[in-house]
């Protein structure tokens, strides 16, 4: 159960530094050189979603010339890497890793696949559910805390910086802004308790308790909480209306991942680059092309779907089902360097969006490198979620609500688009509309919130 990895590793060292109190002054803000302590599961070469937001903030942060150090937890035996994103961290960016106990993990590894332990199945996987609250990586918060509290004291920090999910990470932010009174910035790129995925009737009581107690408790410490959408941002406010510290910082993409431009597919090629989840359904977009290739004489129409990284049986269900067996092409998880390959060498890039109330703030993190790679986007959902308002007030393509008939109109037209212009490379160049979800315009957001809340540690 434990990380094969014996005690803490630190990557790179860093010199101590004398303990000072933050300081931000308005006519400085731009130059001075910060400090920030980072608390982040997700990091490389951990190739989760939440990754590449703080991987990127760490690099941003380190090319203006502030000091960033980054606790995080060396990934053992299970954990899935893509070393490449290890690779890509700056250079002044210092890691340091600690080991953890991950009972989920030991069930699923050790437990499941033993038929001599079938019948403790059961009993196992309801006791590690009841241990794992608010998630399984509660287990990491001790070997994290003991970490930053050994940095603290060895040299002071202007900013802390914890991102969730996991939300038990935030309890490593409560934990520090309690006991040395560290400016905390905790950054929700998910929700806690207004999720689209989250089932009250399905989550335990004890859960929805400890998770919302934990939420009150960011509320009441964090000197700045980060949520990653407007929705997410009016929701907590409403929620919590005295509270005057909730900030948007969308996600955004590095244009330098990109490269150099790379020449499109011959053949009208549709992708998406993400999981499939069950509240995102591909089936109107299966019937469109359904109809569109009934409709075609002569040769079959040359039009592809290309659906790249995790999916359920629904997938070749659909394939079957609407005959596009030769139309529809479904890939396993490939390297995130190879993901945004194939995004510039589409022609049209796929977000669906969940229904339902709670889907209209969740923008899926891909779709602002589908902003990146400079090709159009197609996305299906409710056209009054804000993911669709993005797509649609920037202009960078088409938004369907899920009709089947609109749908296959819209992709006649886009197909004609690609007729005209066939086949193209990607641009190398992002126009003005796209840039307003770059890095560089991330970075100064988020200077900009430690600015408010150095100023506020100063006036205090």
């Amino acid at each position: 159960m434990t990380d094969p990895a014996a005690g803490t590793l630190q990557e790179r060292k860093a010199p101590p530094a004398r303990r000072r109190r933050p300081r931000l002054p308005a006519k400085r803000r731009s130059t001075e050189r910060l400090r920030f302590l980072f608390v982040a599961y997700a990091f490389p070469p951990i190739p989760y979603a939440g990754t590449y937001r703080t991987m990127r903030l760490c690099n941003g942060l380190a090319e203006r010339g502030h000091s960033v150090e980054v606790v995080t937890l060396h990934p053992g035996r299970g954990i899935h890497r893509d070393p490449e994103l290890t690779a890509r961290l700056h250079g002044n960016v210092i890691v340091h890793r600690t080991r953890t106990v991950d009972p989920w993990l030991f069930y699923r590894k050790e437990v499941l696949p033993r038929a001599r332990l079938r019948p403790l199945r059961a009993a196992l996987g309801r006791f590690v559910s009841f241990i794992s609250i608010p998630d399984h990586m509660v287990f990491w918060v001790p070997f994290a805390v003991r970490k930053c509290r050994d940095l603290l004291r060895e040299r002071a920090v202007d900013f802390l910086y914890t991102t969730s999910p996991p939300h038990s990470e935030q309890l490593i932010g409560l934990a520090l802004k309690r006991r040395f009174g560290v400016p905390w910035i905790a950054d929700l790129r998910d929700p806690i308790t207004e999720n689209i995925a989250y089932d009250s009737d399905r989550i335990p009581r004890l859960q929805r308790l400890a998770e919302a107690r934990l939420e009150r408790s960011i509320v009441q410490h964090a000197d700045a909480i980060l949520v990653n959408t407007e929705h997410a941002r009016r929701i907590c406010q409403s929620k919590y209306p005295g509270c005057t510290r909730f900030r948007t910082l969308r996600n955004f993409y590095d244009p330098r991942e990109f490269g150099r431009a790379l020449p499109r597919w011959e053949t009208f090629t549709i992708s998406h680059v993400g999981s499939v989840y069950s509240h995102r359904n591909p089936e109107a977009l299966f019937e469109a092309v359904s109809r569109l290739v009934r409709r075609s004489s002569g040769d079959p129409l040359p039009i592809r779907l290309n659906f790249v990284g995790l999916s359920d049986g629904r997938m070749q269900e659909l394939v079957e089902r609407y005959r596009l067996s030769s139309h529809v092409t479904l890939r396993d998880m490939v390297s995130h360097r190879e993901a945004l390959r194939i995004m510039q060498r589409s022609h049209l890039l796929l977000v669906l969006k969940g229904f339902g109330e709670r889907g209209h703030g969740q923008i899926p993190g891909k779709l602002y490198e589908y902003i990146g790679s400079g090709n159009r986007i197609l996305c299906i959902g409710p056209r009054e979620s804000e993911c669709s308002r993005i797509v649609e007030e920037l202009g960078l393509g088409p938004c369907v609500a899920g009709d089947a008939g609109e749908l296959a109109r819209v992709l006649e037209r886009e197909y004609e688009r690609f007729r005209r212009r066939r086949p193209g490379t990607s641009s190398a160049r992002i126009d003005r509309r796209r840039q307003v979800f770059s890095l560089e315009r991330a970075i100064e957001t988020f200077l900009s919130v430690a600015g408010e809340v150095a100023d506020r540690a100063g006036s205090g």
